[in-house]
């Protein structure tokens, strides 16, 4: 039984409202399951003197578009299913609001950002895009991928240290994990070099190395010849929102603080 609480400021129609809320009980529907009339909501419209919201470092201005949305519900509730629940919220509202929000796949998502073909990504390690704001999102941990061919398959878990006796396949454009992510003493000392995912992961299902990635990564993949283990004393990989300040319009503004507020949760 979520309880979802909405404040915004006082000016809106009514049906544009009841949009917004029924944007929110319609992602709840969807992602966690909830019953169609399992639904509790507090919406509360306030005079613009009444909400505070500052930037919190994202690098815009906010206008009095300002909306908060609290979702309360039970402990639990895994990495994946928040970040499903907000990207099945920020869609249902762009219909609320007739703004139009499309997910896009790109090898080298920084570059989309930098050159205009996105508004905002997803980046997973360093950022090294000239003049982009970030936006903490949250750490995710690594897992190993090797062939079900290789004889690390039949391991239940692999030491981040141990890779270094290993050919590590890497993807020099969008990839999270190079040589320079271990210890000077540990690199691993021959490095297979692909430049998109599709390719990393086929030369590591040829048996071709070992391969490290972000454990959604691993859920995602269903290829038959890798296999995912876990790794212990592998450093985290830091996940950032990313944009340039001149791209934050009031729906991306709306947009980065649902995804804040999901990943806290």
């Amino acid at each position: 039984m979520p309880l979802v609480r909405i404040d915004m400021i006082r000016g809106r129609r009514p049906e544009d409202v009841r949009a917004i809320a029924d944007a929110v009980q319609q992602s709840l529907i969807d992602v966690l399951k909830i019953p169609e009339r399992d639904r509790f909501q507090i919406i509360t419209q306030h005079d613009a003197d009444e909400i505070i919201a500052l930037d919190a470092g994202l690098g815009f201005q906010r206008t009095e578009g300002t909306v908060i949305i609290h979702i309360f519900t039970q402990r639990g509730r895994s990495t994946e299913e928040k970040q499903r629940l907000y990207k099945t919220l920020a869609g249902q509202l762009g219909q609320a609001t007739e703004a139009e929000v499309t997910l896009v796949r790109s090898d080298n998502p920084q570059v989309a950002v930098t050159q205009g073909s996105v508004d905002i990504a997803v980046v997973r390690g360093k950022v090294t895009a000239r003049g982009a704001h970030t936006v903490h999102l949250f750490d995710e941990m690594r897992v190993a991928a090797c062939s079900t061919r290789s004889p690390l398959a039949g391991r239940e878990r692999l030491e981040w240290t141990e890779l270094a006796d290993w050919p590590l396949v890497v993807n020099i454009v969008s990839g999270t994990t190079g040589p320079t992510s271990w210890a000077q003493e540990h690199r691993p000392r021959t490095v297979v070099e692909t430049t998109n995912y599709d390719e990393w992961l086929e030369t590591v299902a040829a048996d071709r190395g070992i391969g490290v990635v972000p454990e959604t990564a691993a859920r995602r993949s269903n290829h038959p010849a890798v296999r995912f283990l876990p790794l212990s004393g592998a450093p985290p990989i830091p996940v950032y929102l990313v944009f340039l300040p001149a791209a934050a319009t009031p729906l991306l503004r709306q947009f980065i603080e649902t995804g804040v507020a999901a990943a806290r949760r």
